[in-house]
This record gives structure tokens, C-alpha cells and sequence, in this order.
């Protein structure tokens, strides 16, 4: 009956850490409060979407591209896609390899609608982005998390890596994928050549698909980003990215999936994604075409994005400075993307948990930043460091009055 236990039982899963203090944060507003928000990376209130990208858009509404189109995405997108990933790392994708959807959340649902189920499972690096967890579990998936060495830059750690995937067979799992996020949210961690050949060693080596989110490939300033297309060149690889950051495009929900390696599983692969494909319909049109302009306009996204990349570092450097003045607080310099995933000494701050810090971080001192927990790793908090300086101060000054009004 629909009155009683209404909801499937999968709900429990679904819940997204990130967005989980709005309530408590539209009630102070209402008050006429003012908050410091460091919780959301979308740069598009901070910087906007680039000029060119906007007047495509328009332009594409205009000439009437507002019907339904190709379900994998428009051959003029995909070709673009494949420019791109060829002009930055110099490797060939076959367009009919390449899967346009609603950002790279969906491309995740995707990718774990295909592949998971009970008794199927995966490998993640911990922490990670709180949207991969929900989407695993709906499909009755079984996660193993491998950990990051804090103290190296948040590097990860193949060790536990290859732990966890002896015990997902000890315990019966058919895994399918290792996943990363590089550049990573939350810890804003580049990851090192000689890591990524280690990571797809791992999978090659037990037979799985490599699923790489590089969605903040080219927000990188200190050291230089390797793709996994780069070094995983002949086995079964998935990259994901999309508009969202690097183009400052978050709205337009466009992502991609592009497929590479060869074998049964990755032909099996590509036709459930094609098939689910159908079942979504297709992408935004009008929103392909400002997609290809943005790839394709290199001199226009280089200029935008070498003065975007140049303040976001800045920024970052501002806060990772004043966060480590702050006694209790600990936290590692950021490569790239616009995180950083500061220690919280707990027992100083007098709260239990990261969710209890940030909740009292909101409701004292008007503070909005995102528990650890939420990513997989208590004690730390997630702190974007798109904000102004004066916002980022403003939210340094909030944490360190927590520590010491916990501690005094």
C-alpha cells in the first residue's frame, strides 16, 4: 500500500553530505544572518561562465536547438571531446566511444547501472566526492575503500589498495572497477605519475576497469597532471569529465564518458551504456553546442583559464597558510581543483564528530563548510577556496574561535 513504507528501502543510501546543512543554513538567513559559505565548488558565482561559452549557448537557442537529438550525444560534441583529449594528451578515442550526460553524476549512475548489483562490487580511494557512495548503493553495489597517506599530499596508498581487493574476494565480491578522483575533491591532491602506473598495474593485474574522474584536470598549479589515458593506454579504461570546472559551466549539467581498451567486458560495457543511452533519451541540445565551442576556442578558455587558475591559487594559498595558524588545525598545501581538507583536532574543538563541528560551525559562527565523515575521512573538514580572501578569512576566523572557545 502507498501509505505504509512507502519509500524503497534503498533510500537510506541516499544522502549527500555537502548539501545536508541547508535547512539549518536557511533559517539563519531568514533571521537576516550573514554566513561565510565554504561548502560548494561551483565557480560560477565567483568567476562566471566565460563570455563565449554564454553566447553560443544563446546563439544555439536562438537558431532553435532545443529539440531531441543523438542519445549518446551529437557527433559535432563528441569530435570535440575527442580534439581535446588528443591536443592534451595525445592519445585517439574513437567519437563513437564517447558518452555525453548530465555532468559526471550521471555518468556515474551510468557506469554503476551497468556494472553492479549484489555480490558486484568496487574498489574507491578514500576520501571521495559523497555523490559516488548513494549512486553505488542503489544498484546493491559493495564498496572497499583504499586509503590516502595524509602526510605525503594525500598520495594513495596502493598497499591498502591491494588489500582491499583481497579481502572483496575473501568475502565473495565480484569487483568490476577502481575508481579515483585526480585532481582529487576534497584534498585538492595532484597525483604523481609513478601512482597512477602503480594503480593500473593493480587493475590490470586482477582483471578490472579503471574509472578515472578528471574533471579538475586542467585547475593544476603546482606540479603537472597525467591523465590515466596516458598511462593506461591498453587496458580497459573509463575517463570522466565534463564542463563543470574547468569551463566554469556548472549549470549546464554536460559531462562525458569516454571508453577505451579492448575485450569482451569493455564491448559489453559500451552497449549498456548505449542501451541506458536511450532509456535517458539524450543531453541538452543547445547546451552541446556551447560545450564544442568551449573545447574548441583554446585561445579564449587558455586566457580564461590562466587568470582563473592563478587567483584560485592564490586563494588557496591564503587560506592553507591561515588554517595551519590555527592550533588543532593541520592541513596539506593543495596542487590543484579548489579544496582543502584541513585535520581537526576533535577532542580541542570539545565535539564528537566532524558533522557535530560543522553543525556548531554554521549555527555559532555563521561558518559553512563540510564534515570529513562526509567523504569518508572523521576529523577533517572539506573547505572550498573559491571565496573571496575576505570570505576565506572570515571562515578561519570562525574555526579558530571554535578551537578556542572548546579548548579555553
Amino acid at each position: 500500500m502507498f501509505s505504509e513504507s512507502t519509500l524503497a528501502k534503498r533510500m537510506q543510501h541516499v544522502q549527500y553530505a555537502i548539501r545536508e546543512l541547508f535547512p539549518v543554513a536557511e533559517r539563519i538567513e531568514k533571521a537576516g544572518g550573514r554566513i561565510a559559505k565554504v561548502n560548494i565548488g561551483d565557480p560560477v558565482p565567483y568567476f562566471g561562465t566565460p563570455k563565449y561559452i554564454l553566447e553560443a549557448l544563446e546563439r544555439a537557442a536562438r537558431e532553435g536547438r532545443t529539440g531531441y537529438g543523438r542519445s549518446p550525444g551529437e557527433r559535432f560534441f563528441l569530435e570535440a571531446i575527442a580534439r581535446r583529449h588528443k591536443r592534451l594528451y595525445g592519445v585517439d578515442v574513437d567519437p563513437d566511444n564517447i558518452f555525453v550526460t548530465q555532468g559526471v553524476s550521471e555518468a556515474i549512475q551510468f557506469l554503476d547501472s551497468c556494472l553492479l548489483e549484489k555480490g558486484k562490487g568496487c574498489v574507491m580511494f578514500s576520501p571521495y566526492y559523497p555523490a559516488y557512495i548513494p549512486q553505488l548503493h542503489l544498484f546493491d553495489g559493495a564498496c572497499y575503500f583504499a586509503g590516502c597517506v595524509e602526510e605525503k599530499g594525500w598520495a594513495p596508498n596502493i598497499d591498502d589498495a591491494e588489500r582491499q581487493i583481497s579481502k572483496a574476494k575473501a568475502d565473495g565480491i565480484d569487483l568490476k572497477y577502481i575508481h579515483l578522483i585526480n585532481p582529487c575533491n576534497p584534498t585538492g591532491s595532484v597525483w604523481k605519475r609513478k601512482d597512477l602506473e602503480e594503480i593500473a598495474r593493480v587493475a590490470r593485474e586482477n582483471d578490472l576497469l579503471l574509472v578515472s574522474d578528471e574533471i579538475y584536470d586542467e585547475i593544476v598549479f603546482e606540479g603537472d597532471f597525467v591523465s590515466m589515458a596516458e598511462v593506461a593506454k591498453d587496458q580497459p579504461l573509463v575517463i570522466l569529465n565534463g564542463l563543470s570546472k574547468n569551463w566554469c559551466a556548472t549549470g549546464l549539467r554536460i559531462g562525458w564518458i569516454i571508453l577505451s581498451g579492448e575485450g569482451e567486458g569493455v564491448r559489453r560495457l559500451h552497449d549498456g551504456l548505449t542501451r541506458i543511452g536511450t532509456v535517458r533519451l539524450c543531453p541538452s541540445m543547445q547546451a552541446q553546442y556551447a560545450g564544442a565551442e568551449a573545447l574548441d576556442n583554446v585561445k579564449a578558455h587558455n586566457e580564461f583559464l590562466s587568470a582563473f587558475n592563478a587567483e584560485v591559487k592564490k586563494r588557496s594559498d591564503y587560506c592553507w597558510k591561515r588554517l595551519n595558524e590555527i592550533e588543532g588545525v593541520s592541513c596539506q598545501r593543495a596542487s590543484g581543483a579548489f579544496y582543502l581538507f584541513p585535520r581537526i583536532d576533535l577532542k580541542r574543538s570539545g565535539c564528537k564528530t566532524s558533522a557535530e563541528f560543522v553543525r556548531k560551525l554554521l549555527e555559532k559562527e555563521k561558518v559553512w563548510a563540510v564534515q570529513g565523515s562526509g567523504f569518508g575521512s572523521e576529523g577533517h573538514l572539506r573547505i572550498v577556496t573559491l571565496p573571496t580572501i575576505d570570505v576565506l578569512e572570515e571562515a578561519c576566523a570562525g574555526i579558530e574561535r571554535m578551537m578556542k572557545a572548546q579548548s579555553s
